[in-house]
């Protein structure tokens, strides 16, 4: 983002596409520093809070006022000057985490120059198309503001909402340093003079307390989605954060002699993400938020803890920020197929590649199906190498596409021996943190078809319980004979279909009396299965005459228990305390009569 004079010495942003304003760079920087892996880094950073953020603010200051430092101030080029010339000095003391120690302000600074960068990188890419696609946008006489990117709109929000403080901005750690980054970079011509107004940086902070006053409650109005996501939406102040503490993870093994290989340190999508759109992937990919931009949400990009390559400092040629075939690629976890991408992908992104960017992308060329699980890799085909041409560690994850209602759904046909249906089944859905009641039921109609809609997320085990008088007995999805073998079906999911097919039913019979062998009617009878945990695979209740009688009960072995009320002890057929200690009944094609119980006191 650029800015220019107001006044004798007051900075304020100038129109400029593609940028996170300088008061959001700040904050994204600070609020980074808590994500550092490192203890000692953390704590020098913490320590020296205000020069990260002024470190964060200083790119822009480069290009007021006739400043030509700015744009090269953003990149890894100048950062990697500015961080090998304080690790060649033989002043910075022994522990450069001190942060006591003399270079301790600088590192702080330079970390927070590198985190500008970053921070445009993401924001431009990802945060700022979102406009475009939900045709966001606020200019309405707010000085600055343009359709091109929504830095200062959502400045007023960080200082309007968030509450993100005025700057205290310190002096420039070390004047000569920073001049010597910019020769070391290729990039002459900068002078000390061109510093100058950086004291004066917390000036924008001043102004854009001032707008917001007059323009807030107009930009919420007319950005509704990017005001209250600007911090927790893919690009914004969180995800930048942790992109510049990976950063700054590899920078701080740098300056000390021994960088790390560089790492993918967040994604978009998320991994495991599961709400991203299966349509409008097709089109073209530009960063910002100018009309007919857009595609924030179809969108696959992975960030890099250091840059791809970027041209020399000496100059030469350019370096295209396409990718090798296969660097980076999509496939389709369920057919193992790879998706065909979009011509010039994969390649670095947001913007050219030769002061070296962090972020890397890849485009399907068709549109995904719903509900499906797509993996993405960096590296694993084919090496994706970094500015110091070494490879990036591979890396993999996974994105689902949005499923309709109709992934929530489990539908079928239960019909008997003969293939007619069976209506009046009930069919009941368990999940595997189910006890005795399902979490969704169903009836077949005449039809033998049923329909269990508005499942939640989970893998269901379907028991399918004809009707008393069916002659027919109870199975579970894949014609299993217990819920512990039952087929399970995953939802959400694409065409979830159950079938079952009755067989002829299975009787199991017997009495229940009390000690003085009078019936006992109203008594529960259960018939459990060697697989049932909760729920048994036969459920019903003594008559009059205290005798009971299971019609339809699957070929199996059973242990069958009596319970005199819900809650009482129950008694085990034959005469026994526990489930274990039971007599086991076979059931098959003849009916097994006999099976009684008294119970004692």
């Amino acid at each position: 983002m650029t800015a220019v004079i107001v006044g004798a010495s007051l900075l304020a942003p100038t129109p400029a596409a593609e940028a996170a304003g300088v008061t959001t760079h700040g904050w994204m920087a600070v609020e980074a520093i808590d994500l550092v892996d490192d203890p000692g880094l953390m704590a020098l950073l913490r320590a020296h809070e205000e020069q990260v953020r002024a470190g964060a603010m200083f790119p822009d200051v480069g290009y007021v006022n006739g400043n030509t430092y700015g744009e090269e101030a953003h990149w890894q080029r100048f950062v990697d000057a500015y961080v090998d010339l304080i690790a060649a000095r033989t002043d910075c003391g022994p522990d450069l985490a001190d942060p006591a120690a003399p270079c301790a302000d600088m590192i702080a600074h330079a970390f927070g120059v590198a985190g500008h960068g970053m921070g445009d990188e993401v924001w431009d890419w990802l945060f700022e198309p979102n406009g475009p696609d939900l045709d966001e946008y606020y200019v309405n006489g707010l000085p600055t503001a343009n359709e091109g990117g929504a830095e200062t709109q959502m400045d007023l929000v960080a200082v309007g909402v968030h509450g993100v403080p005025r700057p205290a901005i310190p002096a420039l750690p070390d004047i000569p340093t920073l001049l010597q980054a910019f020769e070391d970079a290729g990039f002459g011509g900068v002078t000390e003079s061109q510093f100058a107004l950086v004291p004066h940086a917390a000036a924008v902070w001043d102004l854009e307390t001032q707008w917001a006053a007059e323009h807030l409650a107009g930009v919420q109005a007319a950005m509704p989605w990017m005001s209250a996501n600007m911090v927790t939406a893919p690009g914004g102040v969180d995800f930048a954060a942790q992109a510049i503490a990976g950063y700054w993870g590899s920078m701080w093994g740098r300056l000390q002699g021994d960088q790390p290989p560089t790492e993918v340190s967040i994604t978009y999508p998320a991994p495991g993400q599961d709400d991203i759109p299966a349509t409008g992937w097709v089109r073209s990919y530009q960063p910002g938020s100018s009309r007919g931009r857009g595609g924030a949400r179809t969108r696959i990009t992975a960030v890099l803890t250091h840059a791809r390559p970027y041209a020399p400092p000496t100059g030469g040629p350019g370096v295209p920020a396409e990718m090798a075939p296969g660097t980076m690629t999509v496939t389709d976890v369920a057919s193992g197929a790879a998706l065909p991408v979009l011509a010039g992908f994969p390649r670095s992104v947001p913007y050219g590649g030769d002061a070296g960017q962090h972020l890397i992308d890849v485009q399907p060329a068709q549109d995904l199906s719903p509900c499906s699980w797509y993996e993405v890799a960096v590296g694993v085909t084919t090496p994706v190498t970094d500015a110091r041409g070494e490879p990036v560690t591979p890396h993999t994850w996974r994105f689902r596409t949005a499923c309709g209602a109709e992934a929530h759904t489990i539908t079928g046909t239960v019909t008997d021996p003969a293939d007619q249906p069976v209506a009046a089944t009930q069919v009941l859905a368990y999940r595997t943190t189910d006890g005795f009641i399902p979490t969704g039921q169903a009836e077949a109609g005449p039809d033998g078809r049923y329909e269990i809609t508005g499942l939640p997320e989970g893998t269901y085990r379907l028991a399918f319980l004809p009707p008393a008088d069916a002659g027919l007995g109870m199975v579970w999805s894949g014609q299993s004979p217990g819920r512990g073998e039952a087929e399970p079906h995953v939802v959400p999911g694409a065409g979830l279909v159950a079938d079952a097919q009755l067989a002829a039913s299975r009787e199991l019979s017997g009495r229940v009396t009390a000690a003085d062998g009078a019936p006992l009617a109203g008594i529960a009878v259960y018939a459990v299965a060697a697989t049932d945990t909760w729920v048994p695979t036969g459920v019903t209740a003594t008559s009059a005459d205290g005798t009971y009688r299971f019609q339809g009960l699957p070929v199996g072995v059973y242990r069958v228990a009596f319970q005199v009320t819900p809650g009482s002890p129950l008694g085990w057929y034959h005469q026994a305390a526990t489930r274990q200690t039971a007599t086991p009944v076979p059931v098959g094609a003849t009916p097994v009569e006999g099976i009684d119980h008294q119970f004692t006191p």
